[in-house]
């Protein structure tokens, strides 16, 4: 965690909103950007994150609430995960947990300053709870059925107030259903609707009612279902990524980058494979209170959804923090049905003491590497970043403050600018923001236009900014970074329709004369 900047200009947004929601009470409009759909339809979906913010930064302040409150969330991610794999009976539980907090990206999305940890948390235990009804289902009684159903209500109630993206909890209980399904009509035979009879679709219901009554509850509900329209839907599966700019966590990722994620566990795979086949432990399949059948069918329920959580991963980064954590409990279920001291010992090849010492010597240098590498790449991406430092823009955009009228529009140069900005100064309209495709939803030509000024930049001119930034647009100031954009920068400085009132070292303040 460096402790000069916030490595992703969203944590500056998070934590603007949650010190607004202390002063203001919840935040049910966007006037900031209202040439975007936040301008019409805005609603809180980070509302719990944003409150359990408060307190953090009202007493350390935006940036440094922002770090402690991400630590503390994350820190208490991983205890309850860890639980967790306690619960299922992944031993060593500890090492399970110790080896996922180790894992990029997950490490990092845990500390971004985002509602991460804390849809992670509600997200794991709820599909955990689903888990150990369906390979204890025999064995729970129908009190116990209830408290689990209501904890699911709760969490579920607790996920809608706190991510966006909530319908993926629904979405996931069904995959773990249909898992338990394959796993039943593989070992016994008979009626294909007794074993869709036999699943907890009371738990499925509670989850869902859960939902429903979050997104009642939310402050913003009126506006809820028609902004997660734009934010799941339009940003998530059709925003046009080659026209406009998109966030890092949208990206596609490909399959050298997904088994990169899978890190020390890809290699827990490789040897699976011929432990199953020459070093499985004896599993009674037809014994519902074996041990080792819980973990076959652990393994199998949970498997169905990494692979799907790894086919969305391909599509978009960020669903790695839902398919990291997955697949730590699918290996660690198949690691439990291995005899890993005969697997080591049918690899050493009868190559005697020696072949036994070297084996898992090989094993370990291995695994030690995936998990450097892992560790380091967390480390660059959290440090490398020149931007978003914790007072980036203030010298240049308070010499803008101190001229300006409240509403006066601040032109800008990028979408990922204006939670930096906002956290500066609320006063202002800014231009983009949150994400571009609000903008290109609202104005698809005017913002395919200011998007060209940063994208085409080595080919803009003085007349298409002009054009933008003050017949287009009506800003009455514009903050250029000069770092980012020096051909932007050099285009304001030539043109004296352009008035310098302040510089600091990253940016240059400007009035835009009429």
């Amino acid at each position: 965690m460096p402790w000069n900047k916030l490595p992703d200009p969203d944590a500056f947004y998070h934590a603007t909103i949650a010190k607004l929601t202390y002063e203001q009470g919840a935040i049910t409009s966007f006037p900031w950007l209202d040439l975007t759909t936040l301008g019409r339809h805005f609603a809180d979906q980070h509302f719990l994150f944003h409150v359990l913010q408060i307190p953090f930064v009202n007493i350390f302040g935006l940036t440094q609430g922002s770090r402690l409150s991400s630590i503390t969330l994350a820190l208490i991610c991983m205890m309850v995960i860890y639980i967790i794999f306690r619960l299922l009976k992944l031993k060593p539980a500890w090492l399970w947990a110790v080896l996922l907090s180790l894992l990029y990206p997950f490490s990092v999305r845990l500390i971004l300053g985002k509602a991460s940890p804390l849809a992670i948390l509600l997200w794991m235990i709820s599909l955990a709870l689903t888990s150990l009804i369906l390979i204890n289902k025999k064995n729970i009684s129908k009190s116990s059925s209830y408290i689990f159903y209501f904890l699911f209500f709760i969490f579920a109630l607790f996920f809608s107030l706190s991510h966006g993206g909530w319908i993926i909890l629904p979405l996931s209980t069904l995959i773990l259903f249909m898992g338990h399904v394959l796993y039943e009509k593989a070992l016994f035979p008979g009626p294909f609707k007794l074993v869709l009879y036999k699943l907890p679709w009371a738990g499925l219901l509670a989850g869902l009612l859960g939902l429903a009554t979050g997104i009642l509850l939310h402050p913003g509900r009126r506006e809820l279902l028609s902004f997660l329209w734009v934010q799941v839907i339009k940003i998530g599966v059709m925003t046009p990524s080659q026209a406009i700019p998109m966030g890092q966590e949208w990206a596609s990722a490909n399959l050298g980058e997904l088994l990169a994620a899978s890190s020390v566990f890809l290699l827990i795979i490789i040897l699976t494979v011929p432990g199953l086949i020459f070093a499985a432990r004896k599993i009674n399949f037809f014994e519902t209170d074996d041990e080792l059948q819980k973990f076959a069918r652990l393994s199998v329920v949970w498997g169905i959804l990494v692979a799907v959580l790894g086919a969305l991963t391909l599509k978009s980064l960020r669903f790695s923090e839902y398919f990291q954590p997955a697949l730590v409990i699918w290996v660690a279920s198949l690691f439990q049905l291995i005899d890993w001291k005969k697997l080591l010992s049918w690899l050493s090849l009868d190559g005697g003491a020696k072949g036994r010492f070297l084996i898992p010597v090989i094993i370990l240098i291995a695994s030690g590497s995936l998990l450097a590498r892992s560790v380091w790449n967390g480390y660059h991406v959290m440090h490398s970043k020149p931007m978003f430092m914790d007072n980036q823009y203030q010298p240049a955009l308070q010499a803008i403050s101190q001229q300006a009228q409240p509403g006066d529009r601040i032109f800008h140069a990028q979408w990922d600018e204006f939670p930096i900005l906002l956290a500066h100064d609320q006063r202002f309209k800014y231009v983009a923001g949150m994400d571009p495709t609000f903008f290109y939803e609202a104005d698809r030509a005017l913002a395919l236009d200011y998007f060209a000024l940063t994208i085409n930049r080595a080919s803009t001119t003085q007349e298409q900014v002009w054009s933008v930034a003050h017949d287009r647009l009506q800003a009455k100031y514009a903050l250029i970074d000069t770092e980012r954009w020096p051909e932007l920068a050099q285009i304001f400085a030539q043109d004296k329709r352009y008035i310098e009132i302040g510089r600091g070292p990253d940016a240059v303040a400007y009035r835009i004369e009429d």
